[in-house]
Parts: structure tokens; C-alpha cells; sequence
């Protein structure tokens, strides 16, 4: 199931290559003012889960074809009249919904109920700081949050003690840019790692043990991240790479494969004379399936397939 931009929710069918409309067009019009669905996802009762950029949370039976309001009406009418840049759904079912004005809304489907982290004195506002543009729960339970302009927030769900990590401006080690669009966990001799991509301070690697960040990136005479380009996804390939989306106001370097033993990284982008190189280089969201195959959603571009044969190829 794929989200567009201006075509709703589409069904891709792998084994026909076909692309097919959810909707038939007969809903009644609130339910798609959601024409463009930035995140899809199942939830534990098999129903999908989407959202447009500022029209709050819908869910679609893909068994009966109906779409209906999720959650109760108040919190609907909520989450509709914010922008919604994030979602996270915990193992439990629970919904983490990161957005512009509110920060970050926890919503429980078994009790129909919900909490704002963030307009309640939980976290600071989070308005000022551009809104949650990144949720990451981190295999001891501990959310992560990263912001369009406020750096990288630590909740303790148990105690909602946060803790911010941001840019320094006097040399002192820390993040190289406050405004963080992905994060992913890796571990390295049992040891607990944050991979942060950032919007214009290039790839962090964060040790929360120690507190300590590492920054990579390629200056712009270099194939990779640089400074202009922003880290839009960011994906564990295995042990030792992680698959790395990037875009810019212009375009974008399309995927970086970066190599954690090494810190290099190799630049796969579009090539107007190979068909089968990527059709954009403006990255909106990684995937990478059961079968290790990375979908790669676009801008401009379409669904891109990526097969990795020998992820240490040149």
C-alpha cells in the first residue's frame, strides 16, 4: 500500500505490477480532503491506517472497502485540525502521532483515549521548535523524537522525564543540526546506537551510553551527504550499512549505502542513460521488505525496486 501525493491511497499488486485506486472516488469528501497520505501502515486489527498532511487519521478495511474516522470524534476532530508529520505504532497497538502544533499525541485504540505530550507541560512547547518530524522507540521502550528546528528529544514514557539533545554553538560536542527528519537503532558490540539524519548537518551517530555524537558527511565536491542535502530516511541494511535517502529543496542525491566499519559511503543516484538507475534523486521513504528488497518512494519519480545482490559492490 502506497501513499501519494494528490492520488490518495494505491494498492501495488508485486506479482502483476499493477497500481490500483483504494478508493472509488464515492466517499464522502472529508474522508478524502486526504488526497495527499504521507504515512500507511496496519494496525493491530488489520485495518490501514493513513493520514494526509493536515486532515488527521483515517482507516481503511482493505477486506471491506470502508473508510471511517479512526478513533472517537473528539479526537478525530483533533487530529484533523493539525499537521500531521509522524506516526508510530508501538507493539501494543498503541499510536504515537507527531505533529506541528501539539507535539506529540499518544492515542490507546483499546481505550479509546489519548495525551498530548507537549501542550500539557509534558515536554516543552514544542511549537516553537517546528513540531515532531521523527519518532523512534528504541528496544529498552524509551521514545526518541526528533524536530523540525528543536533537536533530539529522550521521553521516559514511565516517568515522562525528557531530556534534549541539540547543536552547540561553542565547539562542545554535539548534534550538528537541530532540525532531524529520521532515526534508526543499530547496536555495536552491545553496545546501544542512534543513527540521526539531520536536515542540513549530514548523518550523526549518537552513543547514548556516553552522550557522545560522531558527524559524517562529504563535503560538495563529493559523491554523498554534504551540507545542502537533507537525510529523509534511513534504513538498517545489516551489521554494517545502513541505506540512507536524501533530497533538497532542488533535488536531492538519491541513496547513500554507508559503511559503519568505515564511515565511506557509496552514492546510488539517477543516470539519464541507464534505465535502470533510480528514476529521481529526491528520496521521500525507504523500505526494505521481508525479502530484503528496498522500495524506494520518490519525488517525481514514481515506486523504485531495489534488489541488493552485494551490498559491498562498487
Amino acid at each position: 500500500y502506497l501513499g501519494t501525493s494528490g492520488n490518495r491511497l494505491k494498492k501495488y499488486d508485486r506479482s502483476t505490477k499493477q497500481l490500483f485506486s483504494c478508493f472509488s472516488g464515492s466517499e464522502d469528501s472529508r474522508t478524502f480532503l486526504n488526497s495527499e497520505v504521507s504515512h500507511v501502515f496496519f494496525d493491530n486489527e488489520g485495518r490501514i491506517i493513513s493520514n494526509g498532511i493536515d486532515h488527521g487519521l483515517v482507516s481503511f478495511d482493505p477486506v471491506t472497502g470502508a473508510v471511517n474516522d479512526w478513533m472517537t470524534t473528539d479526537i478525530f476532530r483533533q487530529l484533523n485540525e493539525k499537521v500531521i508529520f509522524s506516526i508510530y505504532s508501538d507493539p501494543t497497538g498503541i499510536l504515537w502521532v507527531g505533529s506541528y502544533f501539539d507535539g506529540i499525541t499518544k492515542l490507546v485504540p483499546l481505550t479509546n483515549s489519548f495525551k498530548h505530550y507537549g501542550s500539557n507541560g509534558t515536554l516543552p512547547p514544542v511549537r516553537i521548535r517546528g513540531g515532531v518530524t521523527a519518532i523512534l522507540e528504541d528496544s529498552g521502550g524509551i521514545l526518541w523524537l526528533g524536530t523540525r528546528i528543536g533537536g533530539l528529544f529522550r521521553l521516559d514514557r514511565n516517568t515522562d522525564h525528557y531530556t534534549v539533545y541539540q547543536r552547540k554553538t561553542n565547539g562542545e560536542n554535539g548534534l550538528s543540526g537541530n532540525s532531524i527528519h529520521a532515526i534508526t537503532e543499530t547496536v555495536e558490540n552491545g553496545r546501544q546506537i542512534l543513527w540521526i539524519g539531520t536536515n542540513d548537518g549530514g548523518l550523526n551517530r549518537f552513543e547514548p551510553e556516553t552522550g557522545r555524537f560522531t558527524v559524517y558527511r562529504r563535503d560538495s565536491r563529493s559523491p554523498g551527504i554534504h551540507e545542502n542535502i537533507a537525510i529523509s530516511a534511513i534504513v538498517s541494511y545489516d551489521r554494517d550499512h545502513l541505506l540512507i535517502g536524501t533530497q533538497s529543496r532542488d533535488m536531492g542525491d538519491g541513496i547513500d549505502v554507508f559503511n559503519i566499519k568505515t564511515g565511506r559511503f557509496l552514492n546510488l543516484g539517477n543516470n539519464p542513460d541507464n534505465n535502470t538507475s533510480l528514476s529521481s534523486n529526491s528520496i521521500m521513504v525507504l523500505y526494505r521488505d521481508r525479502a530484503g528488497t528496498l522500495w524506494v518512494g520518490t519525488r517525481n519519480g514514481g515506486l523504485n525496486k531495489l534488489v541488493v545482490k552485494d551490498i559491498e559492490a562498487r
